[in-house]
């Protein structure tokens, strides 16, 4: 996109200038790309990035399948509600990615919703599958369940993350233009909301 830095230019103003002062919410299944894509989101417009699981992980002090394995899934998400309502409520404009589950969750999509701009990166099930097969870092997955388990995520899921303010498919090749992308979205998202 050859206007990339202009449109990271403009959205950084249109954020420091209006009063349209959201916190910008990545949103998706696992391995659409929500951390990287939202991290390099985050440092063309110049706004700080912060990852829901990370902050768990940091405050735990273990990672998003040991708490699983540990405490379970229920446990995960409650630490998992209190983290984004600590965001989206004190850290003023920013970029959250949340964990999958996050937007799945009634309650929680619901405050995501009033209280940010979400948006939904999405992309093919080979790409998710392949990169969720260079981790072993994801709660539901192995091996041998990757492909069924992400046709039943698409089918159920996809519906939900649907009700994002954005949506923007996440390529394998070429994360670059994902970012630009989802910047030009947000900037004309923003200028609608000035109109």
């Amino acid at each position: 996109m050859h206007n990339n830095g202009n449109y990271a230019r403009q959205l950084n103003y249109l954020l420091e200038t209006s009063d349209v002062k959201k916190p910008i919410v990545l949103v998706g299944s696992a391995g659409s790309g929500k951390s990287t894509v939202g991290r390099r989101v985050a440092k063309k417009v110049k706004l700080q990035f912060y990852d829901s699981d990370r902050i768990i992980e940091q405050r735990e002090g273990m990672s998003v399948i040991e708490i699983y394995e540990k405490y379970g899934q229920e446990y995960f998400t409650k630490r998992e509600k209190e983290v984004i309502e600590e965001v989206l409520s004190s850290y003023g404009t920013v970029v959250l990615s949340t964990g999958s589950n996050a937007f799945i969750d009634k309650e929680m999509r619901e405050f995501i919703k009033a209280n940010s701009v979400t948006v939904w990166l999405y992309a093919d099930i080979n790409v998710l599958a392949e990169r969720i097969s260079r981790r072993n870092s994801r709660p539901g997955f192995t091996p041998e369940n990757i492909e069924e388990t992400l046709k039943d995520i698409i089918t159920r899921h996809y519906p939900i993350y649907d009700e994002a303010d954005i949506a923007v498919e996440s390529h394998e090749h070429d994360i670059y233009k994902v970012v630009d992308i989802v910047i030009l979205k947000l900037k004309q998202y923003f200028e609608e909301l000035l109109i």
